[in-house]
């Protein structure tokens, strides 16, 4: 008979010793010597939490015994999360709420082994797995979907990943690792999945919650959202609808050149998304259902800000608002005759983003001096002050149009241990991206006060024949339609021997073919004129897969994979004549394209169920290999640039996640992921270094909660934790040259509540308790220091029922 309790001390014992050795060193960061402290007092004193949304399986049931079983959707089959072969952190619903994640960021923030950049608002950067982090080119590296349906928008004209509003979820799934086999090239690094909430043909259920808060010395926020599903034709059709919106108060405040406040908080941002489901199950083996969401996201004003001030305030001249417009159409239909199942995806996306940025500084700044070198060469600082301080707009327009259809069948033959799964995928894909900078007055101006354009003073100070006509008032424009058509067929078999059970090999490879087209046209004084572009380019691409596992005993896994992922080609712009003399200075041609750059990603892991289900211990080592890299590549004088494949990195590390129930009404919850991503070459033109760490990749990312629920007559009182925890990174050069490092940053969060038995949870929650400001991004060419940081500390009410 096993001593349960003498194992669960040996286990903390454990805990507490593994806590002290594989977190960050004191020396490093103050946040590294709090992050181990407070791991190693939670530990036997089980009474603060410590989140992860690495599979945060706190259940929803408190009574119940050990932990809940999560079932993923991953691998295009439903499967137990701890009986999958591959790293994949989870937040569930309940973990959603927990931990007060609101947004995309705060998936981040609970996910170890995530990070990103944003520049400037939401939806406007990007998410890298495991380091594995875009830096040129049209394509991203981590692939997001809704459900079955590919949400990704790429690197292009000032948009970024779309964050989908985390309403009505079952779960959110991270998959760690290349997925090309299953997911294509945009899952370069890795994968979140969006998986929402289904109608149900047989009962009604419904929920809603709203919530209101204080924000430190800033304008308050609050919103809600509502779920309602219900059968139609019991066992036959069901709907089901949700809708949120959620306001949160700026903390950005404009200070005009005195110093003075302008405008308070202007950076308010508001949310409102509606999503509709229905299910039609005309038979047992027809499964049909259709899925429509719409999202606008509107932020007032930028979040950067002058990070000397240290009280969020920004000198801009111009309020820099952004909208960003989604829609969603998807038709879900399976089929299931003997042992295959059929399943086809057919889908609509369509996304819009108007933005407005303040390039006053940037072209002033840029254009004054070079004009007034034409104009007074031994006095270019008198000169160069002649000019006014023009204020210069830059309006940016993205749309982005995709049509996709998927169809696969999964077959089993049990009889001999096979599974198969066969795919063919197509996408349509077509991005605009239009973009205006003016300055009014400017070409009237230079032309009355120095005799020339600004268009021949800029001629004269590249080295080239003097323009013919003045381009007006405008500074920069652009106009580029992008097309894309992606082709793939993809197959994966995973066989488990009769004679050897708990061995499951698995072997798979996605062929790809890619083509698309860039049209368009660059004007302005920046580009030295009208320059028409006609250009495409065609690709084709494989990306194989092989695993082993053995599936010891019901509770534990072992398994190693190697994995493909690629990232496609595409074509370069064509550069200003303006770059010409740089071209022959440095002795580099940009070519019409770049190549496709890929990655090998070898992966070695255990899944551990101990203690009765108690105790879920999931472990996993990587090492991946980058070659080809596609990197921008600028050229300081005209301030072009372009998208090569030069240099190779790698990307080593390992992630731990810990999930505990050692007895009713306590769960606690650990994730730690290290990476160490560097480049293994030196690049000039990027100036990168051999040894240089890939930007935005922190080594160290932690997720920690616990959470202690008491039994009362009518309902229970509940306390819980959360704290997240990203070390320090790089970030790419700003336009001065100058690479920033980005500070280590740790957040906690508090939530105390009571929950009726009937459903009903009113609590009070703290968001960024300490309230942190780490400076996630600065760029230091503006004659400030320009930076991106989180939102202040919240305090707030929320309350939630069910019906």
């Amino acid at each position: 008979m096993r001593d349960d309790s003498v194992l669960w001390a040996f286990v903390r014992g454990r805990l507490r010793a593994a806590a002290n050795q594989n977190l960050p060193p004191s020396t490093r960061t103050p946040h590294g010597a709090m992050l181990r402290t407070t791991v190693i007092a939670c530990l036997p004193a089980m009474t603060l939490v410590m989140a992860s949304a690495e599979g945060a399986t706190a259940a929803e049931d408190s009574s119940s015994e050990g932990l809940a079983e999560i079932v993923v959707t991953a691998n295009k089959i439903a499967e137990p999360l701890n009986r999958v072969a591959e790293s994949i952190g989870v937040l569930t619903a309940d973990a959603i709420a927990r931990t007060g994640t609101q947004d995309l960021q705060g998936v981040i923030n609970h996910v170890p082994g995530l990070s990103a950049d944003f520049d400037g608002a939401p939806g406007t950067g990007f998410v890298s797995v495991r380091g594995i982090s875009p830096s040129g080119g049209n394509s991203t590296t981590t692939g997001f979907y809704i459900d079955d349906v590919s949400i990704n928008f790429g690197n292009f004209g000032f948009a970024g990943a779309f964050e989908p509003a985390l309403f009505d979820l079952e779960r959110v799934e991270v998959l760690r690792g290349p997925q090309g086999t299953l997911y294509g090239a945009e899952s370069f690094g890795g994968t979140i999945r969006f998986v929402t909430r289904q109608p149900n043909l047989n009962s009604a259920e419904g929920t809603a919650t709203v919530n209101g808060y204080g924000q430190n010395a800033s304008a308050p926020g609050g919103g809600g959202n509502v779920a309602y599903g219900m059968p139609i034709i019991p066992g036959v059709l069901a709907a089901r609808v949700a809708a949120t919106y959620q306001y949160d108060g700026g903390f950005v405040n404009h200070v005009g050149t005195d110093g003075n406040l302008t405008l308070r908080n202007t950076n308010a941002q508001a949310v409102a998304a509606v999503r509709g489901t229905l299910l039609w199950q005309p038979t047992d083996n027809l499964r049909i259902t259709p899925e429509v969401q719409y999202q606008l996201s509107k932020n007032d004003d930028t979040w950067t800000f002058d990070g000397g001030q240290r009280d969020f305030r920004t000198p801009r001249d111009i309020r820099e608002p952004l909208r960003d417009e989604f829609t969603m159409g998807a038709i879900n239909a399976v089929y299931t005759f003997g042992r295959h199942e059929l399943t086809s995806v057919s889908s609509y996306v369509d996304r819009r983003i108007v933005r407005i940025q303040d390039y006053t500084i940037y072209d002033m700044g840029y254009i004054g001096p070079v004009v007034a070198q034409f104009y007074d060469p031994n006095n270019t600082t008198d000169a160069a002050q002649v000019l006014p301080n023009l204020a210069t707009a830059a309006h940016h327009l993205n749309a982005n149009r995709q049509w996709g259809q998927e169809i696969r069948l999964v077959s089993h033959f049990d009889e001999i241990g096979l599974q198969t799964l066969v795919g063919f995928y197509y996408n349509h894909e077509a991005r605009t991206h239009t973009s205006h900078e003016d300055a009014v007055g400017f070409g009237a101006y230079t032309m009355s006060h120095f005799g020339v354009s600004a268009n021949e003073a800029l001629d004269a100070s590249f080295g080239l024949p003097p323009g013919t006509s003045d381009l007006g008032d405008t500074v920069y424009g652009d106009n580029t339609l992008l097309t894309f058509n992606r082709r793939a067929v993809y197959g994966e078999a995973s066989w488990s021997p009769t004679k050897l059970p708990g061995l499951k090999v698995t072997a798979g490879v996605r062929y790809s073919r890619i083509s698309d087209s860039d049209v368009g046209f660059q004007d302005g004084y920046f580009n030295n004129g009208y320059a028409p572009r006609n250009q495409s380019f065609a690709e084709s691409q494989a990306a194989p897969k092989y695993r082993i596992a053995y599936q010891l005993s019901e509770s534990q896994l072992y398994y190693i994979s190697a994995a493909k992922g690629f990232r496609l080609g595409g074509p370069n712009n064509a550069l200003p004549t303006s770059c010409i003399p740089e071209e022959q200075q440095t002795g580099v041609f940009p070519g019409d394209s770049y190549r496709t750059d890929s990655i090998w990603s070898y992966e070695l892991g255990t899944k551990l169920g101990l203690l009765d289900r108690k105790v879920q211990l999931n472990m996993a080592a990587f090492h991946i290999s980058w070659t080809d890299i596609a990197q921008s590549i600028n050229f300081d004088r005209c301030g072009f640039g372009f998208t090569a494949n030069v240099g190779t990195a790698t990307s080593n590390g390992g992630d731990i996640s810990l999930q505990m129930r050692p007895w009713t009404g306590f769960d606690a919850n650990v994730g730690l992921a290290y990476t160490q991503a560097k480049f293994l070459q030196s690049v000039p033109l990027k100036k990168v270094n051999r040894n240089d760490p890939i930007p935005y990749s922190p080594e160290w990312t932690a997720s920690l909660e616990m959470g202690q629920e008491w039994k009362v007559a009518s309902g229970a009182v509940y306390m819980r934790a959360n704290s997240s925890y990203t070390d320090v990174s790089k970030q790419n050069l700003d336009v001065t040259g100058i690479q920033y490092s980005r500070p280590s940053y740790l957040t906690v969060g508090l939530n105390l509540g009571y929950r009726f038995t009937t459903g009903t949870d009113v609590s009070l929650f703290i968001r960024n308790l300490t309230n942190a400001e780490p400076f996630l991004d600065k760029n230091t060419g503006l004659g400030y220091d320009e930076v991106f940081s989180l939102r202040p500390r919240q305090i707030g009410l929320q309350a939630s029922t069910t019906f």
